[in-house]
């Protein structure tokens, strides 16, 4: 049987902007609310945590609790990169109905 991801992306259109998150979605769940235009350590694009939303429930296992936030930070940046490419590749692909 087919497992589902650990990580799935939510993006929440506000009329200031939009809202960026992603949840881990097996035991131990959380959600990270991320601002991928702010990185203090580099380029914009690599991404932010501005929160977190995690149970109690982690038993103070604190190395596998940032292993699963650097996983989560690292999906974010491949999704986010890789929805960018889409997008360019999409604005800039010839259109195949204008022949």
């Amino acid at each position: 049987m087919h497992s589902p991801p650990s990580f799935f992306r939510i993006d929440k259109e506000l009329t200031e902007g939009a809202e960026h998150y992603v949840v881990h979605g097996v035991r131990p769940r959380f959600t990270i609310l991320v601002d991928p235009n702010y990185n203090p350590e580099g380029p914009p694009g690599r991404g932010f945590i501005k929160k977190l939303r995690i149970s109690n429930g982690w038993d103070n296992d604190y190395l596998r609790c940032r292993n699963l936030l650097s996983a989560a930070e690292k999906y974010f940046r491949e999704e986010h990169q890789r929805r960018k490419q889409n997008q360019l590749s999409a604005r800039f692909s010839p259109d195949d109905k204008s022949e």
